[in-house]
């Protein structure tokens, strides 16, 4: 699982000081990695583009790492994918 911006850089200003202990209490709480990312870095005043990419498989439904995945201890984990044949990817517009 990758964790970036999509578009390449993240927009930083006095809103977005909080974005890593946002994602810290999404992963605590037991929240997808993929859900915390999105919604910890995400922001009412700067438009960032967060986005999460996962490898898959075509023995494993499409949401099998980016819809499960949690922080080790919080929930399920998602042991690695070895040999993906596909990316899943989601993202959100600021």
């Amino acid at each position: 699982m990758a964790t970036a911006a999509r578009g390449g850089e993240m927009i930083d200003s006095s809103t977005v000081d909080e974005v890593g202990e946002d994602v810290g209490e999404n992963l605590i709480n037991g929240d997808p990695v993929s859900h915390a990312w999105i919604d910890g870095v995400s922001d009412w005043w700067v438009d960032n583009h967060p986005i999460v990419i996962t490898a898959e498989t075509e023995n494993t439904p499409s949401d099998t790492t980016m819809d499960r995945d949690r922080l080790v201890g919080h929930g399920f984990s998602e042991a690695d994918i070895y040999d993906p044949d596909s990316l899943c990817a989601v993202w959100a517009e600021g």
